[in-house]
């Protein structure tokens, strides 16, 4: 497995964040589960 760019989706991820103005651990938009991945969500469903 080629790990030249590990670090690449977490610091997009990151960068997505604050521009959503939002933190992992107050996350409106962005819902992480470790192990499976990050899902967009509408927060008025």
């Amino acid at each position: 497995m080629d790990n030249r760019h590990a670090g690449s989706l977490p610091a997009g991820v990151s960068w997505l964040r604050k521009a959503l103005g939002e933190t992992a651990a107050e996350s409106v938009y962005l819902h992480t589960k470790r192990g499976v991945g990050v899902r967009l969500v509408d927060p008025q469903p």
